[in-house]
């Protein structure tokens, strides 16, 4: 996935048909999924997803495309409906989405959302969203948006039932929401501890289970926070010491602070995979057996990374941890 960050200087409109290029590549690769994020702060070039994606559908075949988060809160739920059954028609069926609560500074500005809101906003989006793909008519008398009257909406979805995934990790509500709904989790926040993350994972289950569900039907997925391999550990670790210190500088820039200060303790108790190949198939076995997850997915693009550097990390990936782990969905 792509939060597409924008180096200064960088050309806007060349940045953004190289998402493309990406997402090509990761076909080329085996990738399963490519995601797009959604930022609205100038550092980033990822304000309109929809968009993005419809490109993306056109210059892909078969990878799954994916929204990383998308945050409805700022989206009125019958466009939003309108914009990603179009996307779903345009792939032949390849979109899933990813919906998250967390909204940054900037864009609470823009849109004019209190902090204190953006989950019950979030929340009441999604839930007529989710009415609107489940049914042909739909009313609706809220204060949300104004009101439906049995609409029906136009284009339909390619699939029956566009996929969702609720990222979360801030919060026990949104582990319990979504275990609810009878909907997979995703644990959103890149940076959380890898303790952090399976207890998050643990309440889902529970409230899962609590909610009478098959136990054996709750799907997971998992961010990475951070992932590259090269030909031995030593290589590996001095070529993302770069990556990430503009990690940690683009968080603290967004978030008001970093998560680490220390390149170690991130890559000791972070959910990250940097080593050579067989480090890092030897700790993504650890994540699995601990989190029980089925999506695997990380940043597709590394500021701070050369090129080459970034890509051959991406094709010993392909080849050496992803081709021997079905699991490692997205990019």
């Amino acid at each position: 996935m792509s939060l597409i960050p924008r180096e200064p200087g960088t050309d806007a409109g060349r940045r953004l048909r190289g998402v493309g290029d990406l997402a090509v590549l990761a076909e080329q690769l085996g990738f399963d999924g490519f995601g797009v994020g959604e930022r609205h702060e100038t550092s980033y070039l990822s304000s309109s997803p929809a968009v993005l994606l419809g490109h993306l559908a056109a210059r892909t075949s078969r990878i799954r495309l994916f929204t990383a988060a998308s945050t409805l809160a700022m989206h009125d739920p019958v466009r939003a409906y309108e914009d990603y059954a179009t996307v779903d028609q345009l792939s032949g069926g390849r979109l899933e989405l990813i919906v998250g609560t967390g909204l940054g500074p900037t864009a609470q500005r823009l849109f004019g959302i209190a902090p204190e809101e953006q989950t019950r906003l979030t929340v009441e989006s999604y839930e007529l969203l989710r009415e609107l793909w489940h049914s042909t008519a739909v009313s609706y008398g809220g204060d949300l948006r104004p009101s439906l009257d049995a609409v029906e909406l136009s284009p339909p979805p390619h699939q029956h039932r566009i996929p969702v995934w609720h990222a979360g990790l801030s919060s026990a509500e949104s582990a319990t929401r979504p275990a609810a709904w009878g909907e997979p989790l995703v644990t959103g926040n890149l940076f959380g501890t890898v303790d952090q993350v399976a207890a998050h994972i643990a309440l889902y289950r529970e409230e899962w289970a609590r909610q009478g569900h098959d136990p054996a039907a709750a799907q997971v997925g998992v961010g990475i926070a951070g992932a590259h391999v090269a030909r031995n550990s030593q290589d590996a670790r001095r070529q993302f010491r770069p990556a990430f210190d503009c990690q940690m500088q683009q968080y603290g820039q967004f978030f008001g602070t970093a998560p680490y200060a220390d390149f170690d303790a991130y890559l000791a108790t972070s959910t990250a995979l940097v080593g050579s190949p067989a480090e890092v198939q030897e700790r993504l076995a650890l994540l699995r057996e601990r989190f029980g997850h089925t999506l695997t997915y990380h940043h597709a693009d590394s500021p701070g990374l050369a090129e080459a550097t970034w890509r051959a990390g991406k094709e010993l990936f392909a080849e050496h941890v992803m081709h021997r782990t079905p699991e490692v969905a997205g990019v």
